[in-house]
């Protein structure tokens, strides 16, 4: 497993796909937000362009809601990942090296399937956010994750719960 955050590392989106080729992926998860999902497109297309092989899945809230719409106007992306994609990602991870056909078993994704779009059921809630492993911090190596209180140190940030810790009703 990899990890490039091209925003903190400063990357154009030629020096995200030089990086990215460098590591050869047969798999390329990228979380997508509605600010930057314009360049995320951009950067998936020309990753497919240059690794033709290598499956592109996106994930996250914007990839979630509009997950066939996505898939309908950008062929070069390979799937989506919905909703909460940390089991998610494994199991395609794993699935694909079985070959794509184990796609049609993934629950929480979005595929597109020849000319078809395949919507998987729904993947359910994790039940206990506490079964969750602690993140990779040894991947993410990033020398530009500061946090002002503890000057001088690194650090990175973590969501710790669903929703808003502040009883918001939205």
């Amino acid at each position: 497993v990899h990890f490039i955050d091209g925003v903190a590392d400063d990357l154009s989106v030629q020096g995200f796909i030089d990086k990215t080729k460098k590591i050869g992926p047969n798999l390329v998860a990228m979380e997508c937000s509605t600010p930057s999902i314009n360049n995320d497109l951009e950067i998936a297309k020309k990753l497919k362009e240059e690794l033709k092989d290598t499956f592109i899945i996106l994930l996250g809230s914007h990839a979630t809601f509009f997950h066939n719409d996505i898939l309908k106007e950008n062929l070069y992306i390979d799937a989506i990942a919905r909703g909460e994609f940390d089991y998610t990602i494994r199991d395609l991870a794993l699935g694909l090296q079985k070959g794509k056909q184990q796609l049609k078993e993934i629950k929480g994704v979005t595929y597109r399937d020849g000319d078809t779009i395949q919507v998987n059921e729904d993947r359910p809630l994790i039940d206990n956010l506490d079964d969750l492993p602690f993140p990779a911090r040894h991947i993410v190596k990033s020398p530009s994750y500061r946090e002002a209180v503890f000057t001088g140190k690194t650090c990175t940030t973590i969501v710790s719960s669903r929703g808003c810790p502040h009883q918001c009703i939205f």
